[in-house]
C-alpha cells in the first residue's frame, strides 16, 4: 500500500495525546464524509473521459476498501478514539503521503527493483 495507515493513526495518538479511557468527541457521519471527501481528492489519473475515470476507478479500488476499513467509524471511535482535530490531521496526512507515493511516467524504477533482487 502507498500509505502506512497503522503508522499514521499511532503517530496521530502520540501527538494530540489521545486519551483511550475518554470517548471521542466525533460523530459517525463526520468520520464518513471525511473519508469520502479524502477518497475524492486521491487522484491518479486525470481526465473526464470514460477511459480515465474507469483507470481512476481500478488504480485506487483496493486503497480505498484499505481506507474504508481501516477508518470505519466505529473503529474511530472505539478502537482509536481520535478528536477531532487528530483525525483531520490523520485525513490530510494520509493525502499528501498518497500524493508524494506517486512516480512519474517513465521514471527509472526497474532498475532499482532489479539491483534489490
Amino acid at each position: 500500500m502507498p500509505v502506512n495507515l497503522k503508522r499514521i493513526i499511532w503517530n496521530a495518538q502520540k501527538t494530540f495525546k489521545v486519551d483511550l479511557r475518554q470517548t471521542s468527541d466525533m460523530h459517525p457521519p463526520e468520520i464518513m464524509g471525511a473519508v469520502d471527501k479524502l477518497q475524492e481528492h486521491l487522484w491518479v489519473v486525470h481526465g473526464d473521459d470514460l477511459l480515465s475515470i474507469k483507470a481512476q476507478r481500478n488504480s485506487t479500488f483496493l486503497f480505498n476498501i484499505y481506507l474504508r476499513s481501516t477508518f470505519a467509524s466505529k473503529r474511530v471511535l472505539g478502537e482509536y478514539k481520535h478528536t477531532r482535530e487528530a483525525f483531520e490531521w490523520v485525513i490530510d496526512e494520509i493525502e499528501s503521503r498518497f500524493l508524494q507515493s506517486l512516480i512519474a511516467p517513465g521514471e527509472m524504477i526497474a532498475c532499482v527493483a532489479a539491483q534489490s533482487i
